[in-house]
């Protein structure tokens, strides 16, 4: 019988970085967290960038990852994307470089 892929590596297969801090502790792409339940509960989550939290069952929370890491309208100003972002332990020049990536991804978004 063939093993199903983990959690972990299907977000890797999606194109996602995975940070894996202990066997409940996750980051993904440096700001969204979420812990496994080892009570067979709902996962818990946490969006750094937004301050959001949540929790959602084992199988939806790959969708559920991709979907809230792949949005490509910014919410807010250069300045204030940087400044959230450095917040969280992100270096200047790397969050500058994730905004020029949004707005990149955005401009070909919108041309489609």
């Amino acid at each position: 019988m063939k093993k199903l892929p983990t959690i972990e590596e299907q977000l890797r297969k999606l194109g996602f970085t995975v940070e894996e801090f202990d066997s409940y502790h996750r980051r993904v792409n440096g700001e969204f967290d979420f812990w496994r339940n080892a009570h067979h509960r709902a996962f818990q989550w946490h969006d750094r960038f937004t301050g959001d939290r949540g929790a959602k069952w084992e199988q939806q929370i790959v969708d559920f990852i991709q979907k809230r890491l792949s949005r490509t309208q910014v919410e807010c100003d250069k300045e204030e994307f940087v400044r959230r972002l450095t917040q969280i332990g992100w270096t200047q020049a790397d969050a500058e470089m994730e905004w020029n990536k949004r707005e990149e991804s955005s401009k070909c978004t919108s041309k489609a």
